[in-house]
């Protein structure tokens, strides 16, 4: 259970200091950079959510959900990846090809993350849950966790290659600054959470930083 308090705590803590973007989606309108940032909030709120859900389930013993939990978990984590890449690309106002293809990888990411989910109710591809409510990870999802780690260094090195041709001065170059560390900790720790399955890694790398990004 102690596991859930994590994903409990980050998630009040995401709505508090987002409370002004979630609520009022009029704020916005006229901006896509933070329409994409809301998005992104809300796929990290539904991940938080999942991730609350899998401590609870798993404590349980209750297997059928748990599968479902972790189920949407994977989708919402392929999500967040994807809402951010529009929210970095677009923040930093670029149209040119890389910009593109870091949104289009990211959309493609996110896709087959989707998919491969939808074909796991059929066949394991991602991950199973036994009769013991025991999760295994299967090969699928080292590789799509790995793609996604890459999408956000990519992201990361993105944003600090921006900062580095502006100058790194002024308040701008402090965002494109805290764009490029958030993307590189969701990265490395995404990574770790490769290796940590049973531990709220990616969790906390939400909450440690998302709140400095608004």
């Amino acid at each position: 259970m102690y596991y859930s308090l994590i994903g409990l705590l980050a998630v009040l803590i995401l709505i508090i200091v987002n409370r002004d973007i979630l609520r009022n989606l009029s704020v916005s309108y006229d901006r896509p950079a933070w329409n994409a940032y809301r998005r992104f909030l809300y796929a990290v709120v539904a991940y938080y959510i999942t991730d609350i859900l899998w401590g609870v389930l798993e404590n349980r013993k209750l297997a059928t959900l748990l599968f479902a939990d972790t189920t949407v978990y994977y989708i919402a984590m392929g999500m967040g990846v994807l809402f951010w890449a529009q929210y970095t690309v677009s923040y930093l106002n670029d149209d040119r090809s890389f910009g593109r293809f870091l949104v289009y990888s990211s959309c493609t990411t996110a896709g087959t993350i989707t998919l491969l989910s939808l074909v796991n109710l059929f066949a394991p591809v991602l991950f199973t849950v036994d009769s013991d409510c025991v999760y295994h990870a299967m090969p699928m999802r080292h590789v799509m966790l790995v793609v996604q780690v890459v999408l956000l260094l990519l992201l990361s090195g993105h944003a600090f290659s921006s900062l580095y041709r502006m100058g790194n001065v002024g308040e701008r170059a402090q965002r494109y600054w805290t764009l490029g560390c958030f993307g590189l900790i969701m990265g490395v720790f995404l990574f770790i959470q490769l290796w940590f399955p049973f531990l709220p890694i990616y969790t906390i790398a939400y909450s440690n930083h998302q709140k400095r990004l608004h």
